[in-house]
């Protein structure tokens, strides 16, 4: 599914840019109810990988344009509020979805968990129909080939502003999927701890996805975008090295790997709706090839991290803890390098200086 997200993502932003947001989404929910219905009755497991693939690709159409929607309607700073509005529905059910499926799985079998993905996404698509208006410019793009597409590709990620924050929410987002990769081996194998145990645990480390994000809807409009971003990448740096720091000093446990992951999703709640919407600001006419960009290397992003911690896997905390760590320090580097120099100018003004 994974990589029916980057396929996805790679050709909803472009196609948003040419026909319009509204109906790609719209799309992209009806191929999803249908698929995750379809899940249930699939003969064998090669059929379930293959309708699962397509429920991927219809994934990337609201992934992406859940973000180029928002950035086409309000500007960096209410963009960014209105983005860690969506990194809590995330953190939220985050929590909330293994709770919900293991009562489900239990109760009615394994079937219950997709027929309510395809009835929440029934719900969706009639509010767009109803609520939802065209959020695209006007005239649209105009792709005609491969080539052109790439050639935009290579644009977007010339431009100085959207490469500084789309490697800082790299950074923030390998960090995320370290925790995801390698915890339960850690918590359950290396720990001890019984997977109730452990559920607790995620739960918790979720929660701080949760806080991160509330609070950095309260505060961007106020702070800005950039001063919200640096106290993003400090907590995230700070926790990697307490994680690293205490495991250094023998101190391994439950509870000292939860906290500062905790803190960890916190700096990415925080700072990933800020590196989104200062991004994609440069690029008003074309801000879903944009996001095509930033998902696409994001994914290569979040692959590669877990290619390393399953490369390095020994079985203890160590290749989760160091990548935290390295993940979390260079945020702050980079941070400090790319986006700080430019403070003084707009993230128009300075996409135009690249």
């Amino acid at each position: 599914m994974s990589l029916a997200l980057a396929i996805g993502q790679f050709f909803v932003g472009p196609w948003s840019d040419r026909f319009g947001r509204r109906r790609l989404l719209m799309g992209g929910l009806m191929v999803y109810i249908i698929s995750a219905a379809a899940v249930t009755f699939v003969p064998d497991f090669d059929w379930f990988l293959w309708v699962r693939f397509i429920q991927g690709l219809a994934t990337a159409a609201f992934i992406l344009l859940s973000r180029t929607i928002i950035r086409d309607m309000f500007t960096a700073e209410r963009a960014a509020r209105l983005l860690s509005f969506v990194y809590l529905a995330l953190g939220m059910s985050s929590v909330l979805s293994p709770f919900i499926g293991s009562q489900l799985l239990e109760l009615y079998g394994w079937r219950a968990d997709f027929y309510l993905l395809s009835a929440l996404a029934l719900v969706v698509l009639i509010l767009v129909i109803t609520k939802l208006p065209e959020t695209a410019p006007a005239g649209g793009g105009d792709y005609r080939g491969m080539g052109r597409l790439l050639g935009d590709y290579v644009q977007i990620l010339r431009n100085p502003v959207f490469r500084a924050n789309l490697a800082v929410n790299c950074m923030f987002s390998m960090g995320l999927i370290s925790f995801v990769s390698a915890s339960a081996p850690v918590y359950i194998t290396f720990l001890g701890e019984s997977p109730e145990a452990y559920a607790v645990a995620v739960g918790i480390v979720f929660s701080g996805s949760v806080a991160g994000s509330l609070v950095s809807s309260r505060v961007v409009v106020r702070a800005g975008i950039r001063r919200v971003l640096l106290a993003a990448a400090i907590v995230a740096a700070a926790s990697g090295t307490t994680l690293l720091g205490l495991s250094v000093a023998g101190v391994v446990s439950a509870v000292w790997i939860t906290i500062p992951m905790f803190c960890f999703l916190f700096a990415f709640a925080l700072g990933s709706p800020q590196t989104v919407a200062a991004a994609l600001t440069p690029f008003p006419n074309t801000a879903g090839t944009a996001s095509s960009v930033f998902g696409v290397v994001q994914g290569l992003a979040i692959a590669g991290a877990s290619f390393l911690l399953s490369v390095f896997a020994d079985g203890t905390q160590w290749p989760m803890v160091i990548m935290v760590w390295v993940v979390g320090i260079t945020s702050l580097v980079l941070y400090l390098a790319l986006i700080r120099p430019r403070a003084g100018a707009a993230p128009e003004t300075a996409a135009a200086s690249g």
